[in-house]
């Protein structure tokens, strides 16, 4: 029987890697007088042809995989040198590695008429260890020239068939022709997610290929996608990650056969199951070293405290006595007792011992299981468990729930990390079937709030505008703003205002670092006039987030997730100098966008000796759909038009 099947796992090796994609068309002088890109004239470089192949082979005692690479780029012009940058991705585990078994690059260039082609082999690579589960192989293809084809090629062998190698058909330039050709195991069954966009697939299919294994009919399936005409990913601003929405093929895990006994294994089983799983797992935890728990919950003098004071009380100690080291993951390293002894962990650790304390204290809580915007989106339809990369704190009481996270001191009680509201997250307590599994939606309890109050007066004197500011933020607007002041408070001031010629004064702060109040900001700032012969042209806003709307695709295929709800309040009150008058003061206006979810409101009043503009913008909604983009943008296009109109003062003629 093991004769047999080495036999067929050689079989499968030498078929399929004769059909890997190094037997690509011969680079022809039209290919390199090409001066642009077909499918997108705008592009620095395309990708010509993206070949890849999956298909497995013996690995030590067991079975791995061979995840093999040929890809083809047209460079047009120097912003397209950067594709030149190589980096090859290898994952380390406990007792094993991903191995690159070859690396083959090529240069074409025209010089007088004739194809120059440079080779470079795998000795051209250089090694970056990333962490302790990451090394990188990099390479950057030499005198490179505008017009130049770049070509290379490699081979990944790896023992890790959890999850294979995803298969990116879009990237950030156009690709001509993606395809993919897997060749399955007949031990390994997965799961297939795949996504193609808008585009409908040139190939997908698959064949069925049989081995003789001992009179035994063994089936083997081999699959085969292909798309054409890819457009470049453009990414913009307020989204998760790319990797939601590029075109791709991902694999999982869903179950596998013993080649010996023929037994079938789950490796996909249930919600419930998994739950059950992961419970016993993160119990372990939590219950674990009960002395020093009840040491940490007498110390804090709980008594005759409401249980959200106690939970509010224990919150702070974790998040102001616990170091978060900024490793991801939803697992723990270490036990509970040498956590406490370090003080230092990961977020899993650091929202357990949370969920310990807070369970010693008679609070219900239990373990929030998410995935952070970078990491990407949760599969609903699959009980995925590497899906999932963070851990967090659901805590109960009688007048409502709490998202909780100790790992940032300057992050308000209920409030999660900005990078955590991506979707839902996955309750971890124990259920009888998967009716009864909870997903809870990861929306922000708070809102971002700015409330600005500028008081504006021009000395003619010294020509300068002299303003007081007063701001009073909440919700990530604050999170964000004390970070600023707290890391980098000498250069706070260029990257919050605007404005070359404006110089600080003064600069006061309230609650800086007490992140359950509001943070309030005041400063006395002076600006240069903007004059123009008897005009003075007057800027309304000095915390003036729109000076330009971010959104600037013409349409977008992906949401919009801004990942936090948003209101802001400007008032400005401009004292008219004796000897001026107002001569322009824009016009009262208000519109709305998307079902009245966003909003503006623009009032003036203007006396004898005062200007007061007013702002009022509200977005209420989380996320868009691509289909409102262009209304989102339309609005965004009013908004910076609108606060960014300058109000004109002119100096009164003599009588």
């Amino acid at each position: 029987m093991k004769y047999n099947l080495f036999l067929l796992f050689i079989i499968i090796y030498a078929t399929v890697y004769s059909q890997t994609a190094d037997n690509l068309p011969e680079v022809t002088i039209d290919d390199l007088s090409e001066t642009e890109c077909g499918l997108d004239s705008t592009a620095n470089a395309a990708i010509l042809y993206d070949m890849g192949t999956i298909f497995f082979k013996h690995h030590n005692q067991g079975i791995g995989y061979v995840f093999a690479k040929t890809r083809r780029v047209k460079v047009y012009n120097k912003q397209g040198f950067e594709q030149a940058d190589i980096n090859i991705l290898l994952s380390i585990g406990n007792s094993d590695s991903e191995k690159l078994l070859e690396f083959k690059a090529t240069t074409y260039t025209l010089k007088n008429g004739k194809i120059v082609k440079t080779t470079i082999d795998k000795k051209s690579l250089y090694q970056e260890n990333v962490s302790k589960w990451l090394t990188v192989k990099k390479f950057t293809f030499p005198n490179l020239s505008e017009g130049s084809i770049i070509e290379y090629s490699y081979r990944i062998e790896s023992p890790f068939v959890m999850h294979l190698n995803p298969w990116y058909f879009q990237h950030e330039i156009p690709t001509l022709k993606s395809r993919l050709t897997f060749e399955a195991c007949p031990y390994f069954r997965y799961v297939y997610l795949v996504n193609k966009g808008n585009l409908n697939f040139v190939i997908d299919t698959s064949y069925s290929m049989r081995f003789d294994m001992e009179k035994e009919i063994c089936k083997n399936m081999e699959y085969e996608w292909e798309l054409d005409s890819i457009p470049a990913f453009i990414k913009e601003p307020y989204i998760t990650t790319p990797k939601d929405y590029l075109m791709k093929v991902e694999f999982q895990l869903e179950s596998y056969f013993s080649s010996v006994t023929g037994e079938k294994f789950e490796v996909i089983t249930t919600w419930d199951q998994l739950i059950y799983d992961l419970t016993k797992s993160f119990n372990a935890f939590i219950e674990d070293d009960k002395k020093d728990t009840k040491a940490i919950i007498n110390s804090l003098n709980l008594n005759d405290k409401s249980s959200i004071e106690k939970a509010k009380a224990i919150y702070k100690y974790v998040n102001s006595n616990y170091y978060y080291d900024h490793s991801m993951g939803a697992g723990t390293g270490q036990n509970k007792k040498n956590l406490i002894k370090t003080k230092t962990g990961n977020a899993a650790e650091i929202n357990l011992l949370l969920i310990s304390l807070l369970k010693e204290a008679g609070i219900t809580a239990y373990p929030l299981l998410l995935s952070t915007r970078k990491h990407g989106k949760i599969y609903y339809d699959y009980p995925l468990l590497n899906r999932f990369n963070y851990l967090t704190a659901l805590v109960y009481d009688s007048i409502g729930k709490y998202y909780l996270d100790a790992t940032d001191p300057l992050l308000p009680f209920g409030l999660l990390p900005p990078k955590c509201i991506n979707g839902y997250g996955l309750e971890i307590k124990r259920v009888e079937s998967n009716d009864d599994v909870k997903f809870y939606p990861l929306t922000p309890t708070i809102p971002d709030q700015a409330k600005v109050q500028l008081f504006l007066m021009f000395d003619e004197q010294d020509g300068l505008i002299k303003a007081k500011l007063m701001g009073r933020f909440k919700g990530y607007k604050a999170l964000a703003l004390r970070k600023l002041l707290i890391n980098e408070k000498e250069s706070f001031f260029q990257k919050v205002f605007d404005g070359d010629n404006l110089t600080l004064n003064n600069l006061h702060t309230d609650n800086l670092k007490n992140a359950d109040n509001d943070l309030v900001i005041k400063m006395k700032v002076s600006e240069s006039v903007d004059k123009a012969g008897n005009k003075i042209f007057i800027s309304p806003l000095l915390y003036n987030p729109y000076t330009e709307n971010v959104l600037k695709l013409s349409k977008r295929s992906y949401p919009i997730d801004f990942g936090f709800i948003n209101r802001e309040y400007f008032t400005t009150n401009i004292v008219i100098p004796a000897g001026y008058q107002a001569d322009y003061v824009p016009h009262d206006t208000t519109f709305f966008a998307c079902d009245s979810t966003l909003s503006c409101h623009f009032t003036t009043q203007v006396s004898k000796t005062n200007v007061q503009l007013s702002y009022q913008i509200k977005q209420k909604k989380l996320k868009y759909n691509p289909i409102q983009y262009t209304a989102l943008k339309q609005f965004y296009d009013m908004v910076v038009k609108t606060i960014n109109r300058k109000i004109v003062l002119s100096k009164k003629t003599n009588q």
